[in-house]
């Protein structure tokens, strides 16, 4: 599963209620994360999380999850499953002393 941050451009792949279906394939970029008892939720500059605020906290009504976005990779470049800790273990072992 891909690892998404703020400011990452993304497409929507899929939409889980039917009167969104003209949002699929659209492009945006990630301007917020908010991590949900049940994961985290996305919101794109193009289309923002939406939320209510009722008797039992703040519900969100809107919000993508991981696997509704694609990201938008640069020709060429590959996704990273490495964290930057690994990637940085992995250069100094290579460094000679």
């Amino acid at each position: 599963m891909a690892k998404f941050f703020v400011g990452q451009r993304v497409q929507v792949k899929w939409v889980a209620r039917p009167e969104n279906l003209h949002i699929t394939g659209k492009e945006g970029r990630i301007d917020l994360v908010l991590q949900t008892p049940d994961g985290a939720r996305y919101g794109l500059d193009t289309h923002p999380i939406r939320h209510e605020i009722g008797d039992g906290g703040v519900f969100i009504t809107y919000g993508f999850v991981a696997d509704q976005l694609e990201p938008i990779l640069h020709e060429g470049q590959q996704p990273c499953g490495e964290t930057y800790e690994q990637l940085m273990d992995r250069l100094r072992s290579g460094v000679v002393a």
